[in-house]
C-alpha cells in the first residue's frame, strides 16, 4: 500500500483575501468550513497512511482557537504538522497579536509553516503582513518558507531580495489556468505544447474538504468536471475517510501518475485507435495538471489507462520506479520516464 507523503485538510474556503489565481477558489464569500469535531475525527484516521498533516484553506487561521487543539491532537498522534497561511488575518496596527499567535501555534506543535505571498496577494494584503508572520515564525524557531505563484512576468524582485536576505525559502511556481485564474486574461500564462515532466509529486497529497469530498492533490483535482474521474477519491458524507484512503493508495492510476507521470501515461494510449476523437488533447497547456484532469474526465480513457498499468512491462517500470522514490523522496521531480 502506498504511504502519502501529507494529508491536507482544508479547514475552511473562507479567505480575507480574493486572489484572483486563487486555485481553491477561496474568498470573503466563500463561506464552506469544518466542525471542529469533524476535522478531529479525520486527523485520527491519517496516521494509517501518512506521517504528515497540513492545515491549509482558504486561511484556517481565521478559527486559530479550533486549529490550536488540532494541532495538538495530530501532534499526540506523531505527526508532523503543517499549516499554509495568506496572511490575510493579521492587523498591522497590533502586530503583537500576529507574534503571540504564531509563538503559541509553536508551542502546540507545529512543524512547519507556509506562507503565501506573490503579486495576487498583494492586491489584497499588503507585504509588511506576510513579512511579519515570516519573521514572527523565525523569532521562535518555527520552520517556514514562502510560496509564490507566478504570472507570466515572473517573481517580484524586492520579495525574493527581501527573503534572501533572511534566508528565508521562496517555492516558486507556475500559474495554471484553473479555479479563479480560469478567467484571468490570457497575459497572465505561459502557455505551451504537453508538458514533459516525470512523476507528479502532488498527487499523494489527497486534501479533505469542507464539504466532505476528497481529492488526490490540493487544487487541480478539484477541477475534474466528471464524477468517475480517479482524482475525485470520494466523498466522507456517505463513506468513511479510511475506506476512501484505503481504496485510493490501491488505485494503479494514482501510482502511475505520481511514478511515470501523466505525460509517460498520454504516450501509452495516445495512438490507441479506439481513442481517436475521444483522447483530449489541447492546442496549448499551463501545465502537466490540465493533461491529468482531461485524461481523468473520460471514462474511456481511464479505462484504457488501467489496462496499460496494468500490463506486465508497464507495471514493473512503476513498481521499480516506487520503490526508487521510496530510497530517494527528493528526486522524485527528477525522474524522467523513458516512455
Amino acid at each position: 500500500m502506498i504511504r502519502y507523503s501529507t494529508v491536507g485538510l482544508l479547514y475552511t474556503r473562507t479567505c480575507p483575501l480574493a486572489c484572483r489565481h486563487c486555485i481553491i477558489e477561496s474568498s470573503p464569500k466563500a463561506t464552506e468550513k469544518m466542525t471542529q469535531a469533524l476535522a478531529s475525527e479525520y486527523i485520527k484516521v491519517v496516521p494509517k497512511y501518512s506521517d504528515q498533516l497540513c492545515f491549509t484553506g482558504g486561511e484556517p487561521l481565521l478559527y486559530y482557537n479550533e486549529i490550536l487543539p488540532l494541532i495538538r491532537q495530530a501532534k499526540e498522534l506523531g505527526l508532523g504538522v503543517s499549516l499554509v497561511t495568506g496572511a490575510g488575518w493579521v492587523t498591522l496596527a497590533k502586530p503583537h497579536i500576529a507574534r503571540e499567535r504564531i509563538r503559541l501555534i509553536k508551542e502546540a506543535g507545529l512543524d512547519a509553516l507556509v506562507v503565501s505571498w506573490d503579486s495576487y496577494h498583494e492586491e489584497f494584503s499588503p507585504p509588511e503582513n506576510a513579512l511579519l508572520v515570516v519573521e514572527s515564525a523565525k523569532e521562535v524557531g518555527l520552520s517556514v518558507q514562502v510560496r509564490g505563484v507566478m504570472s507570466a512576468t515572473g517573481p517580484l524582485p524586492r520579495i525574493e531580495q527581501k527573503l534572501v536576505s533572511i534566508d528565508v525559502k521562496y517555492q516558486k511556481q507556475n500559474i495554471l489556468r484553473l479555479g479563479s485564474a480560469a478567467t484571468l486574461p490570457e497575459d497572465h500564462f505561459i502557455f505551451g505544447g504537453i508538458p514533459k515532466t516525470g512523476g507528479c509529486g502532488t498527487i499523494f497529497q489527497p486534501v479533505v474538504e469542507p464539504d466532505g469530498k476528497v481529492y488526490a492533490c490540493c487544487g487541480p483535482s478539484r477541477s475534474s468536471r466528471s464524477e468517475t474521474s480517479p482524482l475525485i477519491l470520494g466523498d466522507t458524507a456517505h463513506e468513511s475517510l479510511d475506506s476512501i484512503f484505503e481504496r485510493a493508495t490501491n488505485d494503479p492510476i494514482l501510482e502511475a501518475i505520481a511514478t511515470i507521470g501523466p505525460h509517460a501515461l498520454f504516450n501509452l494510449i495516445k495512438d490507441d485507435p479506439e481513442l481517436v476523437g475521444v483522447l483530449p488533447i489541447r492546442e496549448r497547456y499551463t501545465g502537466i495538471c490540465e493533461l491529468c484532469l482531461d485524461m481523468n474526465d473520460v471514462p474511456a480513457v481511464v479505462n484504457k489507462l488501467r489496462a496499460r498499468v496494468s500490463e506486465s512491462q508497464v507495471s514493473r517500470l512503476i513498481t521499480a520506479l516506487r520503490l526508487y522514490h521510496q530510497s530517494s523522496p527528493e528526486l522524485r521531480a527528477e525522474v524522467q520516464c523513458p516512455m
